[in-house]
């Protein structure tokens, strides 16, 4: 399952054309790696924006990358703006009241205002915006500063800060349709300024004015080819993304397959072999007790010889269930271990208290009452039972005191209490200096 950004949806063709693309994703109705196939596979276009389901996806999470290319943006251009006054300052003299009104009291206050908004609450798509105004703003002012001069270079100074404005528009990724708009704004007031600007000693106005619209123009492609790159290989890392994701979900669950008992809905061997290490470690670690009970339903070859597979099936779902019902839920362990034999793990459980649960289990199986017409205990189902606990220290050879002991220990117990009778309980009593003592049975009676 998908978490965060990513959600799950129900599959569709992959195979989209760019139309039926257009007509689905306003609705947000399907999945994420559908939409970045559909966009991947469309012919290139003007509007390079993704669906809007992918969309908000995207400026989410290039929010911080886009905040900060603006934010460098902004302080470049403040730190321009600063630079220039001085240079302004002299190159105009015969336009001091204008560069001492217009630049210093407009246009620097406007670079700094701007700069300390991208800091602020503002998203970052009325944060690029404001970037842009700012920037025609401060154009605005030196046009006006430039046309007030009589000075010799005039045009070639508007123009080369108009082209440092334009070339700016590539490091502060503006989208595209922001940064057309900006290179248009910026070619009118280039325009403006050159038409009220007393001739000069510098090149024609035509030609600088076919200049700026072929600068306007390739900048203003390089932003529309920076932009579709840059979705291009998201999207080909978000695919990417995704179908790992996919991959590990796939493994997990195959894994939980893989550990899981498709009959009974308990853990299979697989994952009571790895359980019962880790519990010996934990128990090990904590110098706590570990009990472990094996359960083994009486004749129940004979049950399948007379009821058939499918009735033993039903005859081990009902046990299984009956056993896991009768079991704490956050700390005990249940498993179909063999055929018909299953294991509980008991951390922290006494060997005495190990036959109290091993009782509660026995007789739960019998109060189902299933028909056995093949056994000779009143021709029930009853299941036989072998339990043992031990607490593993942690200086015992791992070889000789390990879960195999435990196992061994409480499969002894089992096979004790089939040479008993069946339908009855058996401890394994152990001790350091006698690894297996006598077994001594807990209980053997008879159904009531």
């Amino acid at each position: 399952m998908r978490t965060g950004l990513f959600h799950e949806v129900e599959l569709a063709d992959h195979r989209l054309a760019w139309g039926l693309y257009r007509s689905v994703a306003e609705v947000d109705n399907l999945p994420l790696d559908v939409l970045i196939e559909a966009w991947l596979g469309r012919p290139a276009m003007l509007d390079q924006r993704f669906s809007p389901a992918l969309e908000r996806v995207y400026r989410a999470e290039t929010a911080a990358s886009r905040r900060r290319a603006v934010r460098v943006s902004s302080a470049v251009g403040l730190i321009t703006a600063i630079c220039l006054a001085i240079p302004i300052w002299r190159l105009l003299s015969d336009a001091h009241p204008l560069v001492r009104h217009v630049w210093l009291q407009i246009g620097l206050p406007i670079s700094a205002l701007s700069y300390l908004l991208t800091y602020g609450s503002l998203s970052i798509a009325w944060q690029e915006i404001q970037v842009a105004v700012s920037g025609i703003l401060v154009s605005v002012c030196i046009a006006i500063m430039l046309c007030g001069s009589t000075h010799g270079g005039a045009s070639l100074l508007l123009g080369s800060t108009v082209l440092i404005l334009l070339l700016g528009l590539i490091g502060s990724r503006f989208p595209f349709f922001v940064a057309a708009a900006f290179a248009s704004a910026l070619l009118a007031v280039f325009v403006a300024g050159i038409g009220h600007m007393p001739r000069d000693d510098g090149p024609p106005s035509s030609v600088l004015v076919i200049l700026m619209v072929v600068i306007s123009f390739f900048v203003s492609f390089g932003n529309w080819r920076l932009d579709a790159e840059t979705r291009r290989s998201y999207a080909l890392m978000l695919r990417a993304r995704l179908r790992q994701q996919d991959l590990s979900t796939r493994n997990s669950e195959l894994d939980a397959l893989a550990r899981h008992d498709a009959l009974t809905g308990l853990a299979n061997r697989r994952a009571y072999d790895g359980w019962i290490e880790s519990a010996w470690r934990q128990a090990q670690t904590a110098g706590t007790k570990l009990g472990l009970i094996l359960i083994d339903i009486d004749s129940f070859k004979l049950y399948n010889d007379c009821y058939g597979h499918p009735g033993g099936d039903a005859c081990l779902r009902m046990v299984a269930t009956c056993l896991r019902e009768q079991l704490r839920g956050t700390t005990d362990f249940v498993a179909r271990v063999g055929g018909e034999e299953f294991a509980v793990i008991l951390p922290g459980v006494s060997l005495e208290n190990c036959g109290d649960v091993a009782e509660r289990l026995r007789c739960a199986v019998s109060g189902l009452e299933l028909p056995h017409a093949r056994t000779g205990t009143d021709g029930m189902v009853t299941v036989s039972l072998g339990a043992a606990s031990f607490v593993p220290g942690k200086d015992q050879p791992a070889e000789q005191f390990g879960p195999a002991q435990l196992v061994h220990w409480a499969d002894q117990a089992l096979y004790a209490a089939k040479r008993g009778g069946r339908n009855c309980v058996y401890l394994a009593r152990s001790s350091m200096s006698d690894a297996i003592q006598p077994l001594a049975p807990l209980s053997c009676a008879q159904l009531d």
